[in-house]
């Protein structure tokens, strides 16, 4: 090939992520008015869920409290006495946290803007909801890569219902999408042969929700013998493997914590 070609080539794969960009971006824009102009209290489109104000929360009791207190104090009691100061009834008997370590760490600018920020109720869940909407928008780009690379057939009716569901989590405040982003972005990584960073992306997606592990577990399964069967291994593939079993480890104590 010449250098020609190999520029034509090159331009020619940008453009296509550019184009994924911009409809990522071009969705975000548009429905990033149903939170900001929502009439629910939330600025959820149900007006029911709260999952965007109560992850910031269980960060905030974490990063007062110690995490082990988060997995083992009742939602009730968690919150007397936290300084948080937006009101949070649900579930007053279950755990303040029911969500792998990696919640944490993603809510952990949402805490703290919770806290010091002295936004009003509806600016605070407005706020949040753009946060959770936007990483949505995220998974949807990676979506979109990973989409491009499958063989063709149906990859539009796939990419048209996938897209609906992570825009129902992101307008409903789950971060629920970002699992699906960082599992696409994970088999993108594994399709360009960069195993390290395949399994480094996949951890962090199982370290996002507990009911991730199950239908993920064999995918993991296959990341790790990419690694294992290259005649030698790198040092990105052993910190990859390592930050693997440390999530895990400490998703494992965190759920015994919870039960």
């Amino acid at each position: 090939m010449s250098v020609l070609e190999r520029l034509r080539a090159m331009t020619l794969e940008s453009l296509r992520r550019r184009k994924e960009a911009w409809i990522a971006i071009a969705s975000f824009l548009v429905t990033m008015w149903i939170p900001i102009l929502s009439w629910s209290p939330t600025a959820d489109v149900s007006g029911f869920y709260t999952d965007h104000i109560h992850h910031p929360f269980a960060t905030w009791v974490a990063m007062t409290r110690g995490i082990e207190s988060v997995y083992r104090m009742p939602f009730a009691e968690a919150w007397q006495g936290s300084l948080w100061p937006y009101p949070l009834r649900e579930w007053p008997t279950m755990p303040a946290m029911a969500y792998p370590p990696g919640v944490l760490v993603l809510c952990a600018p949402l805490a703290l803007l919770g806290r010091f920020g002295h936004l009003g109720d509806h600016g605070f869940a407005m706020t949040s909801m753009l946060f959770v909407l936007f990483s949505a928008h995220v998974s949807l780009y990676f979506v979109l890569r990973l989409l491009r690379i499958l063989p063709p057939g149906g990859r539009s009716i796939v990419g048209v219902m996938l897209y609906l569901q992570l825009l129902e989590f992101g307008l409903e405040g789950f971060h629920d999408s970002l699992v699906f982003g960082l599992a696409a972005a994970s088999l993108v990584a594994a399709h360009e042969k960069k195993s390290a960073l395949a399994l480094t992306l996949f951890t962090s997606a199982i370290s996002l929700h507990y009911r991730a592990g199950a239908p993920f577990a064999g995918i993991g399964l296959l990341l790790l013998w990419d690694i294992f069967k290259k005649p030698q291994r790198s040092r990105a593939d052993w910190i990859a493997i390592a930050y693997m079993l440390v999530v895990g480890a400490i998703s494992v104590v965190m759920l015994v914590w919870s039960v």
